[in-house]
């Protein structure tokens, strides 16, 4: 299992968009996409805000780094730990997701 320093450096440099990062290599696995992925994040996260998360998602889908349709985007208006913090919260944003992404 890695050290803290090792996962923080993995976490830091998980790059999804076809960009160079300074630490992070541009990726095209959206583009490879064959399921849908629901991207549910709260705007009361303080450390990454809602916006960056959503605006990544909206470019995402703008730009066609996923095929049409298989991306969405979900404010859960919660924080970092909603699963954990409010599990009734995440399911009602969760069922909403799929009821409107995948069994629509």
């Amino acid at each position: 299992m890695p050290g803290s320093i090792e996962a923080a450096i993995a976490n830091v440099s998980f790059n999804i968009t076809p960009f160079k990062t300074a630490i992070a290599e541009p990726s095209y696995v959206l583009s490879t996409l064959k399921s849908k992925v629901i991207v549910i994040h709260g705007s009361k996260d303080y450390l990454i805000p809602v916006k960056v998360v959503e605006s990544i998602t909206t470019l995402a889908i703008a730009d066609g780094w996923a095929p049409p349709g298989m991306l969405s985007f979900y404010d859960d208006n919660e924080g970092q730990t909603v699963m954990i913090d409010n599990p009734t919260s995440f399911a009602r944003v969760y069922r909403k997701a799929l009821e409107e992404q995948v069994l629509a």
